[in-house]
């Protein structure tokens, strides 16, 4: 078994669910995730969506009223399933992947979460881009309530800027 940081492999051999959705509102983009999760049967599942227009997500544990000025972000929101801050969508190409958790064995959210996010990496990097993580990148990191603001240690900047 060869293991990227203590994580099988094996995974990338296992047969996997693709599910391709239409354009759909962030309500019912999060509610499908959700099912997806909640009726995860150890099958590796890859999900490819977009989102109608003026959509947001907010992280699992943020509270809409402590993001400031929401009520100018409109209506058509939702709250994921997973952490971090407030995404701003309707002009982009999200994904989702559910995977069972046995395949990280005793790695930290960290690590899984750099390899999970290394197929993505690789794809940028033979379209041609020069991307590293922002943890190799001389730029400070930090968290902010929206995702797009601040710099995490495995978000993917591409000249100075994040894109992943």
């Amino acid at each position: 078994m060869v293991a990227f940081y203590g994580i099988s492999m094996d995974l990338l051999k296992e047969k996997w669910h693709f599910i391709e959705s239409q354009k759909l509102s962030a309500k019912e983009n999060m509610d499908f995730d959700k099912v997806l999760v909640e009726n995860f049967n150890k099958v590796p599942v890859f999900r490819l969506y977009s989102w109608e227009k003026d959509s947001f997500t907010i992280g699992r544990f943020q509270k809409l009223e402590d993001i400031p000025n929401y009520q100018k972000l409109g209506s058509n929101w939702a709250k994921r399933v997973t952490g971090g801050g407030v995404l701003l969508h309707g002009f982009d190409i999200s994904y989702s992947i559910v995977l069972p958790v046995d395949y990280f064995g005793r790695v930290s959210v960290k690590k899984s979460y750099e390899y999970i996010c290394s197929f993505i990496f690789d794809f940028y990097k033979k379209l041609g881009l020069h991307v590293e993580y922002a943890k190799d990148v001389d730029i400070p990191l930090f968290k902010s309530a929206f995702c797009q603001v601040g710099f995490e240690p495995y978000d993917i900047i591409c000249e100075g800027k994040k894109i992943g």
